[in-house]
């Protein structure tokens, strides 16, 4: 979920794809001409592809990043069956154990890969930016199947009154405080 990757372009996936210095991988084979592209590696996601690397017997530049067993790539079926179920059944028993709604049986890897987008977007990452790091030639269909408007429309408006509010109402100082933001029904008539 965290680089926005089809199930496919993580299968094929080698460490010669990734530069662990830079943050950075590159999407050797995909489906498109579009797929092909470099992703930015979030910190903690760089992090966590470096403890991989050195707790895998395979990791050198022509091996898959998340092999199976004896190293071969692994095929994109058994990915959903032997990873991201028992990932999801793990994480609903202990969701379940802090009394917490458990994850969807519905969620596949191509939902993570929409929820990527959309955390992209509610950011406040442009359209460009994103279809480059997941890989579409159109931001317009980037944005219109893989992100949410609805659900960031309110919080995309508070932000754009925050940019209209006056300057005595604006953040003081670098210590973040903000002054008064609430409006009586007085000062509104």
């Amino acid at each position: 979920m965290a680089g926005g990757l089809r199930v496919s372009e993580l299968t094929a996936l080698r460490w010669r794809d990734i530069d662990l210095a830079e943050h950075r991988l590159t999407v050797v084979r995909s489906k498109s001409d579009a797929g092909r592209r470099h992703v930015d590696l979030a910190r903690d996601l760089r992090n966590l592809l470096v403890a991989h690397k050195l707790a895998s017997p395979y990791s050198r530049p022509d091996d898959f990043v998340f092999p199976t067993r004896r190293g071969t790539r692994r095929d994109r079926n058994t990915v959903r069956t032997r990873v991201l179920y028992p990932a999801i059944k793990r994480a609903n028993a202990a969701l379940e154990a802090d009394g917490k709604t458990p994850i969807s049986a519905d969620v596949t890897f191509h939902s993570l890969r929409r929820t990527y987008a959309s955390l992209l977007a509610e950011e406040g990452a442009d359209a460009a930016y994103t279809k480059a790091q997941i890989g579409h030639k159109s931001a317009k269909f980037t944005l219109e199947v893989y992100t949410d408007v609805d659900n960031r429309r309110h919080g995309a408006n508070e932000r754009v009154g925050a940019l209209l509010r006056p300057p005595e109402t604006a953040q003081n100082g670098t210590n973040g405080e903000i002054g008064r933001t609430e409006v009586t029904e007085e000062e509104l008539r």
